[in-house]
């Protein structure tokens, strides 16, 4: 069994004898009869705000804008490219995986090196089946009407 380990002492004369020690604390401290007084004041960061708006911009930087006006860079967006895209192998649903045909991925910069843009606030033409996602919807809205309703009885 090992012995509990010593308070840490101070080397600091002005800071009095620990109270751990046995000490009150108070000797080495100085108090003068006067009144406070501010001497100098500043402030070292922003006035306080919130979010207002949150951009993306080309090359992937996420950029947040706050109700104080500060504009402050969160992060940044990777994109990844491979040599040969048509080799890369569909899951479905619009997403592909890595094989050893189609290359390591080779991440980077949007708009750098052959890399695409990314565009904010755009929309792009829809990548789902269309006519899948009418069947879906067809089917949900039918499905209520479809149930017996006991409260009409004739």
């Amino acid at each position: 069994m090992s012995a509990a380990p010593a308070p840490a002492r101070s080397s600091d004369s002005t800071s009095g004898e620990s109270i751990a020690e046995g000490g009150t604390g108070y000797s080495g401290t100085t108090q003068f009869g006067e009144n406070s007084a501010l001497v100098f004041q500043s402030q070292d960061g922003y006035a306080s705000a919130y979010i207002q708006g949150i951009v993306v911009e080309q090359d992937g930087t996420i950029v947040g804008r706050y109700t104080n006006g500060v504009t402050l860079r969160f992060a940044q967006v990777a994109v990844a490219r491979f040599q040969t895209q048509e080799r890369l192998a569909p899951l479905g649903s619009n997403l592909y995986q890595e094989t050893i045909s189609s290359g390591a991925p080779i991440v980077g910069v949007a708009g750098e090196g052959g890399n695409g843009r990314i565009f904010s606030n755009t929309l792009e033409l829809s990548n789902v089946d269309m006519a899948q996602q009418f069947v879906t919807m067809i089917t949900t809205q039918r499905g209520p009407g479809q149930q017996p309703d006991h409260h009409d009885r004739r």
